[in-house]
């Protein structure tokens, strides 16, 4: 499954596209999440701009963030998430 985690609007979708899945493999619950999802800015510090910086953080956090917490209801009890 693709998603691009810098826009969190289909994260709902996703989760309940990933609940069926999980559903049609027999399984109700993810074990671990793994997420490896990143950008970043390459260059020299005084050349990043807001706009840069807003790209970053919203991706490899606030993405991040949102993902996770939309999986919620799919983790095992005892689940891992790994950053």
């Amino acid at each position: 499954m693709r998603l691009d985690i810098s826009d969190i609007s289909p994260f709902r979708a996703f989760t309940s596209e990933l609940s069926g899945l999980l559903e049609r493999w027999g399984a109700s619950r993810l074990d671990i999440v793994v997420n490896s999802a990143g950008v970043g800015v390459f260059g020299p510090l005084e050349t990043v701009t807001a706009d840069d910086f807003d790209t970053v953080f919203g991706t490899n956090v606030r993405g991040t963030f949102f993902l996770i917490q939309s999986l919620v209801p799919l983790l095992a009890r005892g689940a891992r998430v790994c950053l």
